[in-house]
């Protein structure tokens, strides 16, 4: 029916402005990039990405950081809730000094499943964040890969030594990550 029909458009209306909790959306069509990059734990992104973050914001552009995990183990004298909140407290404030925004999503670390509800996740916040560049990474060297068959793990591995026999690069895993870059993201800083 007409209203079932009106209804839906207003969900899907709605669910297009939804906000990304703790991050104000920029304005739409300013002429600025949207970036969005995906680390496993609190400081992933602050520690591979923070310089081309800081220059793209500096240029004005809209940059988040989204931690997968809260980071809760993995440190040596703290666990769980306080570990948690201190690391959010770090990341919060290496986002103000970046100039950028970031957001710390609520799954314990080391317990992430790929799951759908977690894969919609992402995908809704790469919606919503309205991304022209998204960031991720996979894995460093000596993290075992779970569930990969073995024409997928073979083929990681052959791109891996491909790429740093051609480039010298004396990195583990050259391949590891996503990385999506429209043009005008690295012209955007000088690339």
């Amino acid at each position: 029916s007409m209203i079932r029909l009106i209804l839906a458009f207003a969900l899907c209306v709605v669910s297009l402005h939804a906000q990304i909790p703790g991050v104000t959306l920029p304005p739409a069509n300013d002429g600025k990039l949207r970036i969005i990059a995906f680390g496993a734990h609190p400081d992933d992104c602050e520690i591979q990405v923070a310089g081309a973050a800081a220059l793209w914001a500096k240029a004005g552009h809209h940059v988040l950081f989204v931690s997968v995990t809260n980071g809760d183990i993995g440190h040596w004298r703290e666990a769980g809730g306080p570990l948690a909140r201190r690391r959010k407290a770090e990341v919060d404030e290496a986002h103000r000094i970046l100039g950028i925004q970031g957001v710390v999503l609520d799954n314990h670390d080391g317990e992430l499943e790929p799951t759908l509800e977690n894969r919609r996740t992402l995908t809704r916040l790469i919606r919503q964040w309205n991304a022209d560049l998204v960031l991720g990474s996979r894995y460093d060297g000596g993290v075992r890969v779970i569930n990969w068959p073995l024409d997928r793990l073979l083929l990681s591995i052959f791109a891996a030594r491909y790429v740093q026999a051609i480039t010298g690069m004396p990195i583990s895993d050259p391949t590891g990550g996503f990385k999506c870059f429209h043009r005008r993201a690295l012209s955007s800083i000088g690339l």
